[in-house]
């Protein structure tokens, strides 16, 4: 099946924005699990200062 310029310019779109949203994604809970291992960390920290 061939495509005319605009099916493949939809479907290009398409796919575009799904490695677009799974990068946010990525990007989203690579951040929380930064910040819970800096809390984690800084609990650590704190209950050995005490």
């Amino acid at each position: 099946m061939l495509m005319n310029t605009n099916e493949y310019k939809g479907a290009f779109d398409c796919v575009v924005d799904i490695v677009s949203q799974a990068r946010a994604n990525a990007v989203q809970k690579a951040s929380a699990e930064m910040v819970r291992m800096y809390w984690l960390v800084g609990q650590e920290i704190n209950e050995r200062a005490e």
